[in-house]
């Protein structure tokens, strides 16, 4: 039992880290124009990209409510405002992509 909550941690820690990448290559290709190809590929794979998202998000956010007392309070505090932080992203980015799909007739 214990080698499993090492390992979902380990996934967790993971999914934190996948999304810290997700989001330093989504900000800077849509605030500042860099990494076009990337931001491209990500318009192009729009829902599997943002489906994919949705559950790394939610999951970091029941880890977060669920392994709460197991963490220390430092550590409790840096997870809450990670997953706060992830959450408001992922929100941002889906009104600002369907937006953006919209305006160039990507959808409907």
């Amino acid at each position: 039992m214990k080698n499993n909550q090492n390992n979902s941690g380990k996934l967790i820690n993971i999914t934190l880290i996948l999304l810290a990448v997700f989001n330093l290559i989504f900000w800077p290709a849509k605030l500042f124009g860099l990494f076009t190809l990337a931001y491209e590929t990500i318009l192009d794979h729009f829902f599997l990209l943002f489906l994919l998202e949705f559950l790394a998000v939610a999951s970091i956010f029941v880890d977060v409510i669920i392994r709460w007392d197991k963490f220390k309070k430092m550590e409790q505090k840096l997870r809450f405002i990670l997953a706060l932080i992830f959450c408001g992203s992922f929100v941002v980015q889906m009104i600002l992509s369907v937006m953006e799909l919209y305006i160039k007739g990507s959808v409907g």
